[in-house]
């Protein structure tokens, strides 16, 4: 079964899909609740902080996150 989004926020940022086992959509709900976040805004927090630490381990370029002009 797909959940679908209750409401759409209008966003030019790129977006993804991810497919997780349901205790872990379960645990990522429960967190983003405990930070007054939504599931989509947590994980973009995540997500971010490991490719932040991805390049402080030299596993991904320094340059990797400058933008396209």
């Amino acid at each position: 079964m797909v959940d679908l989004p209750k409401t759409l926020v209008p966003t030019k940022k790129p977006i993804i899909s991810v497919v997780v086992p349901p205790e872990l959509k379960k645990a990522l709900e429960v967190w983003a609740d405990q930070e007054g976040r939504t599931v989509s805004n947590l994980s973009e927090r995540i997500l971010s902080k490991a490719v932040k630490k991805a390049i402080e381990d030299g596993e991904l370029p320094a340059d990797v996150l400058e933008q396209d002009d």
